[in-house]
């Protein structure tokens, strides 16, 4: 913050006032402040509908108007500005209800020294809630493009999490399949494929999942609601946090079954290659063209080549391995600016291969413009400096940064996609719980402060509903404010038995 604090402060004593003032000035060369006083309830609203200050202080008893209600109206007007209860005395009770209605700290006047340290804290707690209210609103943003690229590219969109269960699907995939959303939502993918296809499958998502590849496209055949076979072009990418680790897979799925059928005619094609907008060539074992339609150009201006000429090396070898296996072939051929996926088929009766080309330049943009949006996500909220995790709508857990993993010890891969109540049962039934499943249910924001009975330790807990219908949830540790705030009690609690004793010594004295 740069320039003096500006505080607004309330109080109908006039004693008091200048008590707090003072208390102010005595920071003034390490904290400069402005201070603007009000005694009454108008002066007071009026301020706030100003809301030219960074913090609110308030006595608590007031002639015809009191804390609980400034409180209130300042939570009103402007909750994002931090407010303090200065007072001459409130039990704890009293305290402890004042904080939960969202009261920053509290303190008394007999302990004065504390003020400054305490409106420093507040209003340090108060950047980090706007900074995490923008780190929101900016991951709600990178959502929400990511909603729109997912949604609005021109093939079926897949993610999987370790187990091959569906995290995700686009509008595309669930109209190519004849599902709802919701149907495929936690379906197995080993349901949605052929039989004579699972294997291949799930060796392709083992491999890309565990390192081995980082991006594995080929075909396979899905199996529709009506039990149609539906012919796929599929690749396949892992979602990994920052240190590797796995998180999800993402594939793409391009409805190929017109190729398919194509292909099956392709003695009809044959007469008429020119007419194919997509580059089709004729290759002989050794790498020479023997054909190429008008749509083949770019690729053989790329080459170097001509009908008559050879083909690079990659596609040589992949001619030869066609050849030899009689098996067909696909590869994916970048060149400068464009990226073509290349199939391979083999006639083994005129001993040449048969080369059908797509342009997949847009599609491998979409893709990567998904990954970025989630690699943006993910930044975003690796720089919240607290523990942060973030829940769907089912409990599941969707995000926890590095600092949370290293409190829980545990790794991404073992909490992403499980239910925080599976993992830590500890809290059900209790305060902390209750208040979860409130914010869960009314979508408002609140600060919890509970104790963890494993660890024995006090943590504070800010928890924001997210537009997915789930929570955003910061917390820290808070065990050093409370076991001093306890000592404080006792300490005050002692020294008002001793008074008590030395009142009662006096009376009988006399």
């Amino acid at each position: 913050m740069t320039g003096p604090v500006r505080v607004l402060h309330l109080d109908d004593n006039s004693d008091d006032a200048q008590l707090i003032a003072l208390a102010l000035e005595s920071e003034e060369e390490n904290f400069p402040s402005v201070l603007t006083y009000v005694r009454t309830r108008e002066e007071y609203l009026s301020a706030l509908d100003r809301r030219d200050f960074d913090i609110i202080l308030s006595d608590y008893r007031m002639a015809g108007f009191d804390g609980d209600q400034a409180l209130e109206a300042a939570r009103e007007k402007c909750p994002d500005i931090p407010f303090i209860m200065v007072t001459g005395e409130m039990g704890e009770e009293r305290a402890v209800q004042t904080l939960q209605r969202g009261a920053t700290d509290y303190v008394l006047k007999s302990r004065i020294f504390r003020l400054v340290p305490a409106v420093r804290r507040a209003l340090h707690e108060a950047g980090e809630h706007r900074v995490i209210q923008e780190a929101a609103r900016a991951l709600n943003q990178s959502e929400q493009r990511l909603r729109a690229i997912f949604e609005s590219v021109g093939v079926g969109i897949l993610e999987i999490d370790a187990s091959e269960r569906i995290l995700a699907a686009n509008d595309r995939i669930c109209q190519t399949l004849g599902y709802t959303r919701e149907e495929l939502l936690g379906m197995s993918l080993r349901e949605l494929t052929a039989p004579q296809d699972r294997e291949e499958s799930d060796n392709v998502n083992a491999d890309v999942r565990e390192g081995r590849y980082d991006t594995l496209a080929y075909e396979k055949r899905y199996l529709k609601r009506d039990n149609q076979l539906l012919w796929a072009h599929v690749t396949v990418s892992a979602i990994r946090d920052s240190r590797g680790a796995y998180v999800r897979s993402v594939g793409t799925i391009e409805d190929i079954s017109e190729r398919k059928l194509l292909e099956r005619k392709i003695g009809d094609i044959a007469r008429l290659p020119d007419e194919n907008p997509s580059p089709v060539l004729r290759v002989s074992p050794d790498g020479w063209i023997q054909y190429a339609n008008r749509a083949s150009d770019p690729l053989l201006a790329a080459w170097r080549s001509h009908v008559g000429g050879m083909v690079p090396g990659e596609i040589r070898d992949a001619v030869r391995i066609a050849l030899r296996s009689n098996v067909p072939q696909a590869i994916t051929y970048s060149l400068s600016e464009s990226t073509y996926s290349i199939d391979f088929a083999p006639v083994l009766t005129r001993n040449y291969v048969n080369l059908y080309a797509r342009n997949i330049t847009e599609l491998e943009r979409a893709e990567q413009a998904a990954l970025l949006a989630q690699k943006q996500r993910s930044d975003i909220l690796e720089s919240i400096q607290d523990p942060f995790f973030a829940l769907d709508s089912s409990w599941h857990f969707t995000f926890v940064n590095e600092k949370a993993q290293h409190l829980w010890w545990k790794k991404p891969v073992d909490m992403v996609g499980r239910s925080i109540w599976e993992i830590f049962p500890e809290p059900i039934g209790g305060t902390a719980y209750e208040d979860l499943r409130r914010s869960m249910v009314d979508r408002q924001v609140r600060h919890i402060e509970t104790l963890s009975q494993s660890a024995d330790t006090w943590f504070e807990l800010h928890v924001y509903p997210t537009s997915d219908g789930g929570l955003a949830v910061t917390y820290r540790d808070i065990d050093a404010r409370r076991k001093l705030e306890e000592a404080l009690s006792i300490e005050r609690a002692t020294l008002q038995t001793a008074c008590s004793r030395m009142s009662s010594r006096s009376s009988h004295a006399f």
